[in-house]
């Protein structure tokens, strides 16, 4: 009699899930979409980068500006000799180099992030594939198990097409036929 019971849940209890066959590969070009998208936004910052960089080399009369005011504020003199001016390029350049490293900088750090938050998508996205690729195993399994237990107990398990069969079967029935 447990056996029994244990027959006629089971099917109800595998029939829950329905998953298509081809879910896997929609997964996998999802992988290939998250893939190219990465791409694209890396390409883009490093696009954004090297504006920046430019932006930088021309607006190097700023930096001139710049270091000019710090020798004035630190000598109380107006640079003049070639030595003084020699001094105040220094700086400018110094300040330079240093904007750029804080550009490099964040620059890594965005490309870090990009890349953490993206591994971190493609690793959600492998773990959907995974688990879809074990509902399809599943569903194999299910269609093998009902096989079986039909041959060999005689009874026929299949909700699904005992479903159908019994839908086909009252509208035969409606339209005035005779059912099987």
């Amino acid at each position: 009699m447990k056996h029994l019971v244990v027959l006629l849940y089971l099917p109800i209890l595998l029939s829950c899930a329905s998953v298509p066959k081809n879910a896997p590969l929609l997964n996998q070009r999802v992988s290939e979409g998250i893939n190219e998208l990465k791409r694209q936004h890396l390409q883009s910052i490093s696009h954004i980068y090297s504006l920046s960089i430019e932006k930088v080399d021309k607006d190097y009369d700023r930096f001139l500006e710049k270091a000019k005011e710090i020798y004035m504020n630190k000598t109380g003199n107006t640079p003049s000799t070639e030595q003084e001016y020699y001094k105040v390029s220094i700086l400018a350049a110094q300040i330079r180099e240093k904007v750029l490293f804080e550009i490099r900088s964040n620059l890594e750090e965005v490309r870090r992030k990009i890349e953490e938050n993206y591994d971190l998508v493609e690793d959600m996205n492998h773990e959907v594939t995974q688990y879809l690729y074990s509902a399809v195993k599943v569903k194999e399994s299910e269609r093998s198990i009902l096989d079986f237990i039909n041959r060999n107990i005689k009874v026929d398990l299949d909700i699904d097409r005992q479903i159908s069969d019994l839908s086909e079967t009252i509208e035969t029935i409606i339209k005035g036929g005779k059912s099987k």
